[in-house]
């Protein structure tokens, strides 16, 4: 029977907040996490991060196509689900993580937003 088959399969969903600290020597450090819900997840560790950059390719509708390169963080985590969560029975999965930095300094400030 299909529908008692998609019952087990469903998918949990979790959110929350995390800071971190992308240290110049390649660590990364947790500073703090929030998750919401009744049943909370725990990232029990951070790995180290990477930057990459990537040319990406922006058509304008014109038939001309402008490149661009993009900078991305890269990093993982290793994150402890709660018992409930049947997805994953030994209850802890990597977590990959990829994010694009903006470095659009148009308000004169010597920071990078981290959008992801």
């Amino acid at each position: 029977n299909n529908n008692n088959n998609n019952n087990n399969n469903a998918v949990s969903t979790y959110s929350g907040k995390i800071r971190v600290k992308f240290r110049s020597d390649g660590y990364t450090d947790l500073l703090s996490q929030e998750t919401s819900g009744m049943e909370r997840l725990v990232i029990e560790k951070v790995w180290g991060w990477d930057q990459e950059e990537e040319e990406e390719e922006n058509g304008n509708g014109n038939g001309n196509t402008n490149k661009r390169t993009s900078d991305y963080l890269l990093f993982s985590t290793n994150v402890r689900l709660p018992s409930t969560d049947l997805s994953f029975p030994d209850g802890m999965i990597r977590c990959y993580w990829q994010a694009r930095i903006d470095n659009n300094n148009n308000d004169n400030s010597n920071n990078n937003d981290i959008i992801s």
